[in-house]
Order: C-alpha cells, then sequence, then structure tokens
C-alpha cells in the first residue's frame, strides 16, 4: 500500500488508479476521480485496507493474468462481476 500511495504522490493523476481511494474522490470508470490535487496519506490508506480485510470486505492480490482467468470462471458460474482494481507490473 505505502508503495502505491508512493507512486500515485509522484504522479499525482487526474484519476486515480489502483488499490488507493483517497478522500473527496468521485467514482469513475477504472478509478476515481481527484477534485483537489494533494498529496495521500498512506498511513490513511493502509487503515482503510485493513478495516476492508478485517470487515465484511477482503483485498486480494493477485496478477492481472489470473485475475481475468478468475474472472472469466466466476462470470460463467455465478453471473459474478469481478472488478480488476489495480494491475501489477511485469
Amino acid at each position: 500500500m505505502f508503495q502505491e500511495v508512493a507512486e500515485c504522490n509522484a504522479r499525482t493523476p487526474e484519476v486515480v488508479q489502483g488499490l488507493v481511494q483517497p478522500e473527496d474522490t468521485e467514482r469513475v470508470l477504472n478509478g476515481y476521480a481527484v477534485r483537489t490535487p494533494r498529496r495521500i496519506d498512506p498511513e490513511a490508506q493502509t487503515a482503510l485496507a485493513e478495516r476492508a480485510s478485517a470487515g465484511s470486505g477482503f483485498l486480494v492480490l493477485v496478477g492481472a493474468d489470473a485475475f481475468r482467468r478468475a474472472a472469466r470462471r466466476l462470470q460463467r458460474t455465478s453471473g459474478c462481476h469481478p472488478w480488476l482494481v489495480s494491475r501489477a507490473s511485469s
């Protein structure tokens, strides 16, 4: 999480894509639109991820190819539509 936040802070993109979801953003296709450019707090993002995984949500980290294979199988068998949040670079 800290690495992803550092990369995001270095780029300061208009749309954040990945595991990071800064506060005061709007969900858009493939990410979150940042309303006001600012540095993202890695501690806060880590705490959010920990709360999500400890509660009813969960966090799964897999490679993009593995995700796509699993997503196709889930869609065929259950009608579920998983969402790829972040893709690790090769």
